[in-house]
């Protein structure tokens, strides 16, 4: 049968075998000795040529073996000795210009269900040219998963890869892992609480996705997430976030952290929890090396000028700040004042 194939992990090339071809023929000859089997065998022929057009060695015509990209055609000829009757077949083996990876992916807990979330992956050769990037949207959970988990495969052009990030950019911080490669397959796991010695992608990060504001605090849990989240407390939302409905750089983000539908105390508690957790330096330091600090107080003002203005409803004690006293604010029960269509009680105002 016609095959197709990724190139093998760390190759341009693929590694294919299969049953070496054979003919058998029921023409019988009256002079021959049953005793003489190959009175009866049909002749048989085989050759194969390279994309380019190269004739390729028998023993791999026969058995397979390293083929390069593209298409690679074989064919075959058997012809009965004895009846002088032919068949002719052919088949060809396709090596794509992508590679394989088998990856588990495992969003921080706790996710309330089955969701569909836009992951970016960086792939790293070496430290001198910059990674390849695939963004790629991904099912958590479902029959054969784990809720919150991700296991299969995903593809990328072909190169000599060291080192993969993951990371969620509406909702979590930047993963990273070595990867390994067996059996022409490369693997990769985000699996796991950093607590002991797991990378799984930690939630609570809001803000990844604006890259082009320089304010924005892209690879660290600060207060600004926690004024993300609260510009879009107590909103309903839709649960998945797939590649495609990514908002610009300007755009609001998805505060919807556990994916239940709602912003409201659950996806507070990723926040609060990973309170100044930055994303691991990994992979040449990708992104860690310039990573600013993290902020824990900023001015309503600032936030304007920095074209963060929406933020400002999160600062709950009215005095022209966003800091660490409005999230104790939060915890006592303060709420923003959002109008009275908002709020899980349909009311206006600071709530207590």
């Amino acid at each position: 049968a016609d095959v197709k194939v990724n190139a093998d992990c760390n190759e341009p090339t693929a590694v294919v075998t299969w049953d070496a071809p054979w003919a058998s023929s029921s023409c019988e000859d009256a002079g021959c000795n049953a005793q003489q089997d190959k009175c009866y065998e049909p002749s048989l022929e085989c050759m194969g040529t390279y994309p380019d057009g190269v004739p390729i060695p028998s023993g791999v015509v026969t058995g397979g073996g390293e083929l390069p990209q593209g298409t690679s055609s074989f064919e075959c000829w058997a012809t009965s000795n004895i009846c002088g009757d032919s068949l002719h077949g052919s088949w060809t083996v396709t090596v794509n210009s992508e590679q394989t990876i088998d990856v588990t992916v495992q969003l921080s807990p706790v996710i309330s269900g089955d969701v569909l979330r836009c992951i970016k992956f960086e792939l790293f050769e070496d430290c001198v040219s910059g990674p390849t990037i695939i963004q790629k949207d991904i099912f958590f959970g479902g029959l054969w998963d784990f809720t919150g988990q991700f296991t299969d495969t995903i593809k990328a052009p072909k190169g000599k890869y060291v080192c993969i990030t993951a990371r969620d950019q509406l909702h979590t911080l930047r993963a990273c892992n070595f990867l390994t490669c067996d059996g022409g397959v490369y693997t990769a796991s985000f699996l796991g609480d950093p607590f002991f010695g797991g990378n799984w992608l930690q939630g609570g990060n809001l803000d990844g996705y604006k890259k082009d504001n320089p304010t924005a605090s892209h690879d660290v849990i600060d207060i600004l997430d926690f004024g993300h989240f609260v510009a879009q407390s107590w909103t309903i939302v839709p649960i998945d976030t797939p590649c495609a409905s990514k908002p610009d750089n300007d755009g609001p983000g998805h505060a919807d952290i556990n994916a239940d539908g709602i912003v409201d105390e659950l996806d507070f508690a990723f926040i609060a929890n990973n309170f100044l957790t930055s994303s691991k330096e990994c992979c040449c330091g990708a992104g860690a090396a310039g990573m600013p600090a993290p902020l824990t107080s900023i001015t309503v003002r600032q936030l304007r000028e920095a074209g963060l203005g929406d933020l400002a409803v999160a600062d709950l004690d009215k005095n022209g700040i966003l800091d660490m006293d409005d999230i104790s604010a939060f915890l006592a029960g303060e709420r923003p004042d959002k109008g009275p269509d908002r709020g899980p009680k349909g009311t206006g105002g600071v709530r207590k």
